[in-house]
């Protein structure tokens, strides 16, 4: 409430701030301050212990022989003066303002006339030692607290010029640093979270100068008509737009029978060719893709957003988590380093715990929620990765569910354990069998659908973290068994186009029609075409009536859950449903991702099969 001044002025406010808030006079007389007295020995001050300092400074810090040798000891008393209390120009001691721990190091060294590396060394030896010497009634003779502040790095902020030569800086400003006379504009960089391509929001204007100005990414309003907000891409190699219509989302095209054309609803977001300068003008400089209005699909990988939705949750800046995820993760590595450590621990109760403190119960209530997710989307991929072990590295989609259930150890006997997903522990005959067969099929249902790519932004399954490879039995089999692709195999009335395909793939080889396969089973498996009991609609239906029974609410579905179900792909474009896209139908057609992976596939590079899926579009 008041830190500043003398104490009288300090009682002053906060007698003024007490009548105020009380209705009632208050005088200063009232207020009552805390009494500190000092700890060391109040017979020697900073100048009797700073000659002290550099012999000390050389001996180790825990070797006091009492609590009075501590108070003696000369580092000791600097460190109470310096760092605990404030005794100067005041009558009583005061608590000193926190100061951080380098420029503590620093005064110290310049006290004691040391080096600053023996400086640190000593005074963190010092604190840590310190903490554990005791008063005769057990009381903390000299307690510290070390604050440590964590903060995310926020956005990268570059200029709009040539790789190698741009400004890049991670403070927010209006122009690059140093280059203010020359107008040279900083624009807030953010990337595709799927490829990492990157992208800067701006407002464009058509007729007035700088034509692209910076904006934030979820600024959207502006009071002038002549601005108008969107994104600008630097063009690379390997981006899978190059301006043509077949490089839009298949979403975007409608199949007329005179040959494709644009919807007239995605006119208005179609990415344009720009030539801008550093300085934000038109004409010259680096070449960029304009995108207007908001972020619709990546320009590289061409991953498609719903029309709905933020942009600030469809790219990632350069702290591309929230509070919550951090706090989590911080947390999580805290308890990491507690448990390794291997000297003995008092057996009851474990003294190694995390306290957390929030000023309002909204988030206390939210940080809550995001620990247990965390925790339960640990156990289960723990779970995956101990029953990979079990079974020397390899499982079915069908076992997955059964060697899951063995790796967490729910199979034991333990109430401890069978608590952990069992609402009646105690159940046992055909109810736990149930119960069983419950938990098995919620494990594989979760480890499926954990499969997904790019549902979690910031925790990403273990396929994309590299801890996990999905292999198809017989691939190799099917793709070197040429009978499989004789002439008599291939439909009977298809198209030119679809012949010249067969014949393509007659000429392959085994180990490129293995590639291309794995190609069409990674996109399936990543939109969850796959067929499976867990994701059966009517094995779902028969299975919830138990696992609503015996699990606990952690483990359960929930009651307005909206459970994944088998998709299907079709080799066409994806059709609506009463103006509604179909979710159980992923389209495939000749402008889909799929076919776009397919025709800039490497495996395709110095082939003739090359030229030919570039060259594949329309109705083919």
């Amino acid at each position: 409430m008041s830190s500043s001044g003398s104490p009288e002025d300090q009682k002053r406010t906060v007698a003024a701030v007490a009548s105020k808030l009380f209705g009632a006079g208050i005088e200063e007389t009232d207020i009552i301050d805390e009494t500190l007295e000092r700890a060391t020995d109040i017979s020697q001050g900073l100048d009797y212990v700073k000659p002290l300092l550099a012999e000390r400074l050389t001996q180790p810090s825990g070797n006091w022989k009492d609590t009075d040798s501590f108070r003696r000891d000369p580092l000791a008393i600097w460190v109470e003066l310096t760092l605990g209390l404030d005794m100067r120009n005041q009558s009583t001691p005061r608590r000193s303002r926190p100061t951080r721990f380098s420029e503590a190091a620093g005064r110290l060294q310049a006290d004691a006339g040391v080096t600053p590396e023996l400086a640190e060394q000593a005074l963190q030896s010092f604190l840590l030692a310190a903490q554990e010497v005791k008063t005769p009634d057990d009381r903390n003779l000299f307690a510290f607290k070390l604050h440590q502040f964590i903060s995310g790095p926020g956005k990268v902020h570059c200029s709009l010029e040539a790789d190698g030569t741009r400004s890049i800086s991670l403070d927010a400003q209006r122009f690059a640093p140093g280059r203010r006379e020359d107008a040279v504009l900083l624009f807030s960089t953010h990337f595709c979270r799927e490829c990492g391509q990157e992208y800067h929001p701006v407002w464009e204007s058509e007729h007035k100068a700088p034509h692209y100005t910076p904006r934030q990414i979820d600024d959207v309003g502006d009071d002038e008509n002549e601005r108008h907000f969107g994104f600008l891409a630097p063009i690379r190699d390997g981006q899978e737009y190059q301006g043509q219509l077949e490089d839009l989302p298949e979403s975007w095209i409608d199949l007329a029978p005179k040959g494709p054309k644009l919807k007239p609803a995605y006119k208005g977001s179609v990415p344009l060719h720009e030539r801008i300068d550093e300085r934000g003008h038109r004409g010259g400089g680096r070449e960029f893709w304009y995108i207007p209005g908001k972020f619709r699909f990546c320009l590289k990988c061409g991953f498609e957003h719903q029309a709905h939705g933020r942009d600030i949750n469809r790219l990632s800046s350069l702290s591309g988590e929230g509070r919550s995820s951090a706090t989590t993760v911080l947390t999580l590595s805290l308890l990491r380093q507690h448990f390794e450590k291997t000297e003995s621990l008092q057996p009851d109760p474990d003294p190694r715990k995390i306290l957390g403190f929030s000023d309002n119960r909204q988030d206390a209530a939210l940080q809550a929620g995001h620990f247990n997710d965390f925790l339960y989307l640990l156990i289960l991929r723990a779970g995956l990765l101990g029953a990979l072990r079990n079974n020397g590295g390899l499982l079915t989609v069908e076992s997955i569910g059964d060697e899951v259930f063995k790796a967490l150890g729910f199979g034991s006997d333990d109430p401890g354990i069978l608590s952990e997903f069992l609402s009646e522990p105690g159940i046992f005959g055909l109810a736990k069998t149930e119960a069983e067969r419950a938990i098995r099929f919620v494990l594989g249902y979760r480890l499926l659908r954990d499969l997904r790519k790019g549902w979690r932004f910031n925790n990403p399954n273990l396929t994309q973290l590299d801890l996990v490879s999905i292999d198809y039995r017989a691939l190799g089999e099917m793709a070197g068994h040429e009978p499989a692709f004789a002439r008599d195999k291939q439909p009977a009335k298809i198209s030119p186009a679809a012949e010249a395909a067969w014949d393509k793939l007659r000429a392959m080889s085994p180990s490129a029609r293995a590639i291309l396969g794995r190609i069409i089973f990674e996109a399936m498996q990543r939109d969850l075409c796959v067929e499976s009991d867990f994701l059966d609609a009517a094995s779902q239906d028969r299975m919830k009536a138990a696992i609503r029974s015996h699990l606990t609410e952690r483990w359960a579905f929930g009651d307005d859950e909206r459970l994944a179900t088998t998709k299907y792909l079709i080799l066409d474009k994806r059709p609506d449903s009463m103006g509604k896209k179909r979710d159980d139908l992923i389209g495939g057609g000749p402008r889909s991702r799929l076919v776009r992976e397919l025709r800039y596939g490497k495996f395709w590079q110095d082939t003739p099969e090359q030229e030919f899926f570039r060259k594949a579009k329309g109705d083919d």
